[in-house]
């Protein structure tokens, strides 16, 4: 599930800029049962998650594509029955 949250600051992430404010993206740990390949855990010992979302965009990029040969499909078979029937 896509989710809307604001970045907190934490120990070692206080001066990143890049991560503060307003995002959207999805929670690592629910992610990681999906897409393991995509979740990374960090060598600390609070083994912080991350989400690499440049994989996760070519997966939703595969998908849509799946998903637009699907509808083509089917407006195609629509389109035979609407002429046959």
């Amino acid at each position: 599930n896509g989710i809307h949250y604001n970045w907190r600051k934490f120990t070692g992430f206080e001066d990143s800029t890049a991560l503060k404010g307003d995002k959207i993206g999805f929670i690592a740990q629910e992610l990681r049962k999906v897409i393991p390949q995509v979740v990374n855990e960090d060598d600390s010992k609070e083994k912080y998650l991350s989400v690499d979302y440049g994989s996760v965009t070519a997966l939703l990029v595969e998908s849509i594509k799946e998903l637009n040969d699907k509808i083509e499909e089917q407006e195609k078979r629509i389109k035979k029955l609407e002429k046959n029937g």
